[in-house]
């Protein structure tokens, strides 16, 4: 069982210039164990990602 927080990165796909990492942080673990779902909402070109502010 991971007792810490989870690093994740956040994929954007485009079918012409392929994946891109668009944002990365760490998630807490009731986003990591999927019990709470993580939603990427969009301002702009700017994505919006509840990421944890620390370890």
């Amino acid at each position: 069982m991971h007792s810490g927080d989870y690093w994740v990165w956040v994929i954007n796909h485009h079918g012409v210039t392929g994946n891109r990492v668009i944002s990365d942080g760490y998630a807490t673990p009731g986003y990591a164990t999927g019990e709470a779902e993580m939603l990427v909402q969009w301002q702009d070109d700017v994505p919006l990602v509840q990421i944890a502010t620390g370890r």
